[in-house]
């Protein structure tokens, strides 16, 4: 009964915010602008097992913050989430997805994008449940005028005898701890405190996601000899890229948007040709052993970042790497020599009983080690530049209570973001757990993060300067996860954000607060709905909030400014093979006229999108 009461008294405390929220920020307009949210992903999995089902809190925050640019971030195709990803039987799966938004922007009006405002989706993929299995996509973001602008596919065998798995087509390479090869994006620091920090490479893996960069295009297969595995692989791939005067390279594009005669004018205009091996030999209980190394080249000079970051034809990288077990502790790494100088990845993880889990990380990745096709553990997914020390604790206290901590230290001692001159910061993060009951789940949650940034400004003479700007951001967040039924779910949460500078400015703050409601019928039918109020300062102080979406599909809105966002979710399951899922969702700013910026400013304050999908499987 006192737990009831305290669902009772939080929700409570959610719609009185909300009403003063809204009464605070509404009826205030301006003429500036702000971009709009960013659009959902869409992450490739199956149909899921439970319409009830949602993994907002297993998920963590700077997952999909990492992959904004990308539509299908391959971290979630093989996930936790994805239950089934192996399932050796007979299937054949398609998925049809449309959005668009229902506002059209100044690039279509003006004529400036090429296509229609449509984004379109289809994916088709087989299984003969005895080892053969393949599929294709094809994608076409809103704007783009062909209806395949981007499409992937693969054949693969797996388990014949030695053969582990043989892919021809598109493929990615999951080796060690990321430091040479891996996939486009990865798991950010939050209450998980280990996986993000000990990688679990697969091998080789079929491309199923539409993203258009974070995959290799060729053939690849993996022999298995007792203990010994070794994979090779070849690829020769077409990328975008930006060239500068003189026809070198100078930037790689990687969003993989084509909506403007500007953005196709990049398209394919640099040409990748890469071969390689992995090799990794178990030792038994005592852990394993191996050893990675790729060779690649492409067909135009690259200049990146004015030749700071890189400058050449091709590179060679090798990496070696080990996990040894003893006991209760593992000790696990990936390193490499560059130019004279190591660079990699080295932790501990200690789990002295079921309860307790203690890990301990450090990098180096100096500036002019250059990994385009790996994703080490870090502050960035740069992968160079950076040197770290990251510290987590898991502890299950008692039944249902659980704390999580983790403090990191980073530094960037050449620059970062373009800047020349050394900068640090520091990380902290706690959360605590409560279970009380089976259905009832609060989480609270502290975040403090400091890191300095160079900045230029103008004195009160008119002279300009530049500094060095140390921000403080802190957040605090409590979230509620209640099930009062089987067929009822209710959640809720409350997050402040404060932003402190030492160069002398305002504080600034944000605010957000949401209330969801979701009510399934059986397994036919599920239909969830959530209102979001927020207010933040500016972007600085921005605030994320899942998203359920579209079967398959995330969705990580970017909230800053005043306003509301709601939205609205229904899937049902028509007969036994087939799912229908509808989303229809509005974003309103009350402190401007016009949302987004340039081709992409709306005609008024709000944004409103739908999606439809249709999911079939034999």
């Amino acid at each position: 009964m006192t737990e009831r009461i305290l669902v009772l008294a939080f929700l409570g405390l959610l719609l009185s915010w909300g009403k003063t929220l809204h009464a605070q920020t509404g009826g205030s307009s301006r003429t500036d602008s702000s971009s709009p949210a960013a659009p959902p992903g869409d992450p490739a999995e199956g149909l899921p097992e439970d319409l009830l089902q949602g993994q907002e809190n297993d998920l963590p925050r700077d997952l999909a913050e990492q992959s904004a640019p990308s539509d299908d971030s391959p971290v979630l195709d093989f996930s936790p989430f994805d239950k089934y990803p192996r399932r050796r039987n007979f299937f054949v799966k398609i998925r049809s997805r449309m959005n668009i938004g229902l506002e059209r922007s100044r690039g279509y009006e003006q004529g400036l994008f090429l296509g229609s405002p449509l984004k379109s989706y289809v994916r088709a993929e087989f299984s003969n449940g005895g080892g053969i299995s393949g599929g294709v996509l094809m994608r076409k973001d809103a704007g783009e005028p062909r209806l395949a602008d981007f499409t992937d596919g693969y054949a693969m065998i797996s388990d014949a005898g030695p053969v582990g798995t043989f892919i021809l087509g598109d493929y990615f390479v999951e080796a060690a701890q990321g430091i040479a090869l891996w996939r486009g994006f990865d798991y950010g620091k939050g209450a998980d405190v280990v996986r993000p920090v000990k990688k679990e490479g697969r091998g080789i893996l079929p491309y199923r996601s539409s993203n258009e960069n974070a995959f290799l295009r060729g053939a690849a297969a993996e022999l298995r000899f007792g203990r010994v595995s070794t994979a090779v692989f070849y690829s020769q791939r077409s990328l975008s890229a930006s060239l500068d005067s003189s026809g070198m390279v100078s930037a790689i594009y990687s969003s993989g948007t084509f909506r403007t005669a500007a953005e196709e004018s990049k398209r394919n205009n640099l040409r990748e040709i890469l071969f390689g091996f992995r090799s990794c030999i178990g030792l038994g209980e005592g852990g394993n052993a191996g050893i990675t190394f790729y060779e690649t080249g492409f067909s135009r000079f690259l200049h990146l970042a004015g030749g700071s970051r890189f400058s050449g034809e091709g590179y060679a990288l090798a990496t070696v790497d080990y996990g040894l077990s003893l006991s209760r502790v593992l000790l696990f790494g990936e390193w490499t020599i560059l130019s004279g100088s190591a660079a990699g990845v080295s932790g501990v993880l200690l789990s002295p009983s079921a309860a307790v889990d203690l890990i301990g990380a450090l990098r180096h990745y100096p500036a002019h080690f250059l990994s385009l096709h790996g994703f080490g553990f870090g502050e960035r997914g740069a992968t160079s530049g950076e040197d770290g020390l990251y510290l987590g604790f898991r502890l299950k206290i008692a039944r249902g209570v659980a704390l999580s901590t983790y403090c990191d230290q980073f530094s960037f001692p050449d620059g970062s973001g373009g800047d020349l001159f050394p900068a640090a910061g520091h990380e902290w993060l706690t959360q605590v757990g409560l279970d009380p009951e089976q259905d009832l789940r609060f989480l609270f949650q502290y975040q403090r993060k400091t890191s300095a940034k160079r900045e230029s400004r103008f004195s009160e003479v008119g002279l300009h300067r530049t500094l060095t700007n140390v921000q403080t951001i802190q957040r605090f967040r409590t979230h509620l996860d209640f099930r009062p039924s089987e067929a009822v779910r209710i959640r809720g949460r409350i997050e402040k954000l404060f932003l402190d500078s030492r160069t002398g400015t305002d504080r600034e703050e944000g605010t957000m607060f949401y209330e969801d409601v979701a009510w399934a019928a059986g397994r036919k039918l599920c239909v969830s709905v959530r209102v979001v109020f927020f207010s933040t300062g500016s972007y600085e102080t921005r605030l994320y909030e899942y998203e359920d979406d579209l079967s398959g599909a995330t969705s990580l809105p970017a909230l800053s400014g005043q306003g509301e966002r709601w939205y609205l979710l229904v899937k049902c399951r028509p007969g036994r093979f087939c799912e229908l899922s509808a989303k229809y969702s509005r974003l309103t700013r009350d402190d401007i006229r016009h949302l987004g910026s340039g081709p992409d400013e709306l005609p008024g304050n709000h944004d409103d999108r739908i999606g439809l999908q249709l999911d079939f499987r034999l």
